[in-house]
């Protein structure tokens, strides 16, 4: 086998091999550690406008994050379904999509 064989099966071996080896548990924890982020970005957004827009102090931001919280894990443990929870929200004219 000369140089240019080896080299063309140095490139063939190089690209059947992935260069992602997660495992899928190691998947459902990036996917986890997006989705806390994506959710504290919204947290923060909305604490920000409360605050800036409305005067809204700690207590009061505290009070509503605790409260989503426990509304969230409702979601988790199949107490209720977000189309619930949206379905609530249009019965006092706010429609969120």
């Amino acid at each position: 086998m000369n140089r240019q064989m080896r080299r063309n099966q140095e490139r063939f071996e190089a690209k059947k091999q992935n260069n992602y080896n997660y495992t899928p548990q190691q998947i459902e924890q990036l996917l986890r550690n997006h989705n806390k982020r994506t959710i504290l970005a919204i947290y923060a957004t909305i604490a920000i406008s409360l605050h800036d827009k409305n005067g809204w102090g700690k207590k009061r931001i505290c009070r509503l994050i605790d409260e989503s919280i426990s509304q969230f894990d409702c979601i988790t443990k199949k107490h209720v379904t977000v189309e619930e929870l949206l379905q609530i929200c249009k019965e006092f004219d706010v429609e969120i999509k």
